[in-house]
């Protein structure tokens, strides 16, 4: 609606979107109502984005996503700015709600979120590949509004909020992502230049370090889950770790280890 612009993003193509009440100038994408953004509430989901600012921009809280009139805090879901704090935030029916830290992310520079929600657990934040808020989820009630959910404005599309940003890559999963994966889609970034839903060769390392058995991952776009066993042919549990890099004291037991990858 109105016209956001494809621009260079962090992978490709990125889109800017943009509000200037001066004018009535509401330039945004809308995704209408699709079912698979209906969560309920008892649907885990995950959503992930980079986003860019200018170099100390602090414009208000012009959504990324959302299905909210009027963006935070009111029935529906939203992940915006914080309120010209230079941060992120998002709200769940304004019942689950987070500011992130201030300046955050307003540096001119790509900063990717990961947003995990656990709905009988917790809300857990990632920034830049790192964990950096974890909260409870359980009173986040039913998120389904019926709304059209936009990117770039509220649900109504003429939410009265002057700002801007450039969003890359955005992605939701209707399940709550590990923190491996959420490092994962960073590092696949950062370090190959990968999308998330990019497949790219995958490998599984030994070595040692003094005593200890190091295991590590050279990832594509998804790192997966370290698995163990005591036999080949299983049974086979997480071990427990945070790939990219597992270390472990050998022991007079055989153990064997793999990797999962779950789409």
């Amino acid at each position: 609606v109105g016209s956001p612009s494809l621009v260079a993003g962090r992978l490709g193509n990125a889109l800017y979107f943009s509000t200037d009440t001066a004018t009535s100038t509401y330039n945004y994408l809308t995704l209408g109502k699709p079912a698979d953004l209906n969560f309920g509430s008892t649907v885990n989901f995950s959503v992930a984005y980079w986003a860019k600012f200018n170099a100390s921009q602090v414009n208000g809280d012009l959504p990324f996503l959302c299905s909210a009139v009027n963006s935070y805090g009111n029935p529906g879901f939203t992940f915006a700015p914080s309120y010209n704090l230079g941060g992120w935030s998002y709200s769940l029916n304004g019942t689950v709600q987070n500011y992130g830290d201030d300046a955050s992310i307003n540096d001119g520079n790509w900063h990717h979120l990961v947003h995990s929600f656990d709905r009988a657990g917790n809300a857990i934040t990632y920034l830049d590949g790192r964990e950096v808020d974890s909260r409870l989820c359980t009173s986040s009630g039913n998120l389904d509004t019926g709304n059209t959910i936009n990117i770039g404005q509220d649900t109504t599309g003429t939410y009265a909020e002057t700002g801007a940003a450039t969003i890359d890559d955005m992605a939701v999963w209707r399940r709550a992502l590990t923190p491996a994966e959420a490092y994962a889609i960073y590092y696949a970034a950062t370090n190959s230049n990968a999308s998330f839903d990019v497949p790219g060769k995958v490998s599984l390392k030994i070595a040692q370090s003094g005593g200890n058995v190091v295991l590590s991952c050279n990832p594509g776009a998804t790192l997966g889950t370290l698995l163990q066993a005591d036999s080949v042919t299983g049974p086979w549990t997480e071990a427990g770790a945070y790939a990219p890099v597992y270390e472990v004291a050998p022991a007079a037991a055989k153990k064997f280890y793999r990797l999962s990858f779950i789409e």
